[in-house]
C-alpha cells in the first residue's frame, strides 16, 4: 500500500471504502466541527455520532444546512 504523504490522499482513500466510518463528535454544536462533519456526510465517508445538548446540536446544525437526524444525536446536559 503506497504512502499518504497529503490530506486529499488520506481522503482519497478513505473515499475507496466501502463501508462508511461511524464516528463521534463530542461538543456537536461547535460549528467548525460540525462544517467538518457535514462535508464528510455528503461525501458519504462517514456516519455522525454528535454527542452535546440535542438542542444547540440542532440549532447550529440548522444555522449551517446540516440536516441531522435526531437518531445520529447523542443528547448530554
Amino acid at each position: 500500500m503506497p504512502e499518504i504523504r497529503t490530506f486529499r490522499e488520506l481522503f482519497e482513500r478513505v473515499q475507496q471504502k466501502q463501508t462508511k466510518s461511524r464516528i463521534a463528535l463530542v461538543c456537536a454544536q461547535d460549528i467548525h466541527s460540525l462544517e467538518a462533519a457535514a462535508k464528510a456526510v455528503s461525501a458519504g465517508v462517514m456516519t455522525p455520532v454528535l454527542v452535546g445538548d440535542r438542542t444547540l446540536v440542532r440549532r447550529a446544525a440548522e444555522s449551517i444546512g446540516f440536516d441531522v437526524p435526531d437518531s445520529c444525536i447523542v443528547h448530554t446536559e
